[in-house]
């Protein structure tokens, strides 16, 4: 049987404490990978994602408002009508699209990377059994602090890229409407300028010497017949 000693009693009190130290810095290490691979999927991926569709948004109303600028000029030009109206609310609601894509792709452009570039914040963790652990704790600290601002400013994009979209989704379907109702109007003034037009007949009144030479016909006539003798 081994003997107890005190000077046994510090060695396995050191190695138990050792043993519970590696045990936590494993678990923290392992901490530290989940958090880091989260950051690292938002600054890879979700980030750069968010870019190309905002990209496109602002791509497509431009691309939008040319085509109706261009291709509806004429209506554009014409007097003050329906169309015209509906022109110009049409153009409005694809240049708002456009601003709130710009204006996205603007918010706070530059994300953080929850690197720790000071070292005096590693000067400061002492030296001593916990000195790994306490380093592990800071470089968590700073990542999970990165890793919520730049989820902030995703959510904060989102909420401008879905009003883009929805901007964006009814200005398409203004376009289908206005391109149907400007075919409907020219369909039929093409079918009432295809209708046969009525001649316009008009009746001249007759002038007085063409009445009065026909009423002097008349009884020459009525006189050369009673004058007709009896046979």
């Amino acid at each position: 049987m081994k003997k107890v000693t005190k000077r046994n009693y510090r060695k396995d009190r050191q190695e138990a404490d050792k043993k519970i130290f590696a045990d936590y810095e494993h678990n923290l290490r392992l901490h530290y990978e989940a958090k880091r691979k989260d950051l690292d999927i938002i600054l890879s991926s979700s980030i750069p994602a968010q870019f190309s569709i905002i990209k496109t948004l602002i791509w497509i109303n431009l691309v939008m408002f040319g085509l109706v600028a261009t291709f509806f000029k004429p209506q554009i030009q014409q007097a003050f009508n329906c169309f015209q109206i509906f022109i110009y609310l049409l153009l409005c609601l694809i240049l708002a699209g456009a601003i709130l894509g710009i204006f996205a792709l603007l918010i706070r452009n530059k994300p953080l990377y929850g690197s720790i570039y000071e070292q005096s914040l590693m000067y400061r963790v002492k030296d001593g059994n916990d000195a790994k652990s306490m380093a592990l704790l800071t470089y968590i600290k700073y990542v999970s602090l990165a890793s919520r601002y730049n989820l902030l400013l995703l959510r904060k994009r989102a909420k401008y890229m879905r009003i883009a979209t929805i901007t964006t989704a009814f200005s398409a379907i203004g376009i289908l409407l206005l391109i149907i109702g400007l075919n409907f109007t020219k369909g039929g003034d093409e079918n009432m300028a295809d209708k046969p037009k009525k001649p316009n007949i008009t009746v001249k009144p007759a002038s007085g010497n063409n009445v009065q030479s026909s009423e002097k016909s008349k009884l020459t006539t009525r006189t050369t017949q009673t004058k007709k003798p009896k046979g």
